[in-house]
């Protein structure tokens, strides 16, 4: 499924260890 990029996206671009912060090994259900 291809979503548009959230809106800070840019913030996000570039930095390091995004899947150390940010990944859940328990996610919600999403949209």
């Amino acid at each position: 499924i291809k979503r548009d990029s959230p809106s800070d996206a840019e913030k996000f671009d570039g930095e390091d260890n995004k899947f150390e912060k940010y990944f859940s090994s328990e996610p919600g259900e999403g949209d």
